[in-house]
């Protein structure tokens, strides 16, 4: 899952909020998947799995999504400016 950077600034890192947000995200990910691979698995029929394995990337992204806006909402910044480096030119 790509983060987006909202600083619109290339060199932003994202902050140990942002780190915290996507690790969570990723977990929702698993977590859903593995009931998701069991269920599909124990069933009698075959359905595609082109219909229920996105499903869990799906429901990470909305996760992220809500999470991030909530955050917003309270003032909690998910991305640090990064430095701006100096061309090698004007460094010495």
């Amino acid at each position: 899952m790509t983060e987006h950077n909202d600083t619109g600034d290339e060199n932003a890192k994202p902050t140990a909020v942002g780190c915290v947000v996507t690790l969570l995200s990723v977990a929702v990910v698993l977590g859903v998947a593995y009931p998701v691979v069991q269920w599909l698995h124990s069933l009698p029929i075959q359905l595609p799995h082109e219909a229920v394995v996105p499903a869990p990337l799906l429901l990470g992204a909305i996760f992220y999504g809500v999470v991030s806006e909530f955050l917003k909402l309270l003032g909690v910044r998910l991305w640090a400016k990064g430095k701006k480096e100096l061309p090698p030119s004007a460094k010495g």
